[in-house]
């Protein structure tokens, strides 16, 4: 009797959903972030439709998640939601231009309550969990607001880790880049940071691996030898090298990277990337990647959000956003930059494939 309720209940609830077994992409497409479509219609019809993740910093964007649900059960197949969760206390700690996030640990906590209430169990959803913060620590990590934030940032991390758990969800923590955490050790910290914050959290079996290039221009493949310390000239050799540091530290870990705008090769001299103007998309969403720990390659930072302005007299101005690669122009980070995304769509590598 009681193997009969349940499976009538299955048949009704979501209690049946079980945690999602090998790739989450797989099968799936990626849902257009709303915000970005009408915007980038403007520009490209094309490059609007192509599914890109939806950043979520505060309660404000964070309650649109029931009406981004509802566009998900919309589509015309099977869709993924994508989250990008970008509000820690101290968040930016090495930079200026997206420096903020929440007041403290109790609101943030909070934050991660709401998006967990206001998920679909229906509906599959996949998040990458706070871009650059842990590569902060790893780089800067010594310098005030680093070493004022490292606590936090662990803490805040390993809560979301451990309540966004579910059935119908997986979860990506953001490992930075193979320019800026492929020199010497900074692979195998990171990877002990994140194993023991999985710990921490429980051991969730949401955790499905690591987010690569986030908001960054690397190409995922590169035939130009790297002659600086780092030996990694693309994300495909970080990848595979941060791969084998998780399994041998007991945790296997896979791979999606952001190729919003990785088309064009821009040289890690460059240091911070604000708004490089000779950037261009990479390829839109595919799990077609060729290497065996990348699940997808996915716009996950909107194309055409700015970095950060290039007003001097601005509120959170950093300098880099006014260098001699940036474009002009800039208005405050994540604030539409219809100039820079015609750039990108200009230089899109390869070009954009849209059905007529």
């Amino acid at each position: 009797m009681c193997l009969i309720l349940y499976s009538i209940l299955c048949l009704v609830t979501s209690l049946c959903l079980a945690v999602i077994d090998g790739n989450p992409f797989e099968g799936y497409n990626v849902l257009a972030n709303p915000d970005f479509t009408p915007l980038a219609s403007q520009v490209d019809r094309c490059a609007a439709s192509k599914g890109t993740f939806y950043w979520v910093t505060d309660y404000g964007n964070g309650g649109k998640l029931p009406s981004l649900s509802e566009s998900v059960k919309n589509a015309s197949s099977k869709t993924i939601l994508p989250i990008v969760v970008y509000g820690l206390p101290g968040r930016d700690c090495s930079a200026a231009s997206s420096a903020g996030g929440s007041s403290g640990l109790d609101t943030y906590y909070g934050l991660i309550d709401s998006i967990k209430r206001d998920l679909d169990p229906d509906i599959r959803t996949v998040f990458v969990l706070e871009p650059d913060a842990l590569g902060n620590l790893i780089t800067y990590g010594q310098t005030p607001s680093c070493q004022a934030a490292g606590d936090t940032y662990k803490e805040g991390i390993a809560y979301a880790l451990k309540t966004l758990n579910g059935n119908n969800t997986a979860i990506y923590v953001d490992a930075g880049n193979s320019a800026w955490l492929g020199e010497g050790q900074k692979i195998s910290s990171l990877t002990n940071i994140i194993v023991s914050l999985w710990e921490i959290a429980g051991k969730p079996k949401s955790f499905r691996g690591l987010s690569t290039n986030v908001s960054n221009y690397r190409l995922w493949q590169s035939s130009v030898t790297s002659k600086r310390a780092n030996k990694y000239s693309d994300e495909s050799t970080y990848v595979s090298a941060f791969a084998t540091s998780m399994a041998n530290a007991g945790l296997e870990a896979h791979f999606i990277t952001d190729t919003s705008r990785n088309g064009v090769a821009i040289s890690a001299t460059y240091g911070f990337p604000c708004n490089i103007e000779i950037a261009g998309l990479g390829p839109a969403f595919t799990t077609e990647t060729g290497n065996p720990h990348e699940d997808a390659f996915v716009w996950i930072k909107t194309p055409g959000m700015s970095d950060g302005t290039s007003d001097p007299t601005a509120p959170n101005y950093d300098m880099s956003c006014s260098s001699e690669v940036s474009m002009g122009g800039a208005p405050a980070a994540g604030q539409w930059f219809k100039d820079y995304f015609q750039a990108l769509v200009q230089h899109a590598n390869p070009k954009l494939a849209c059905s007529r």
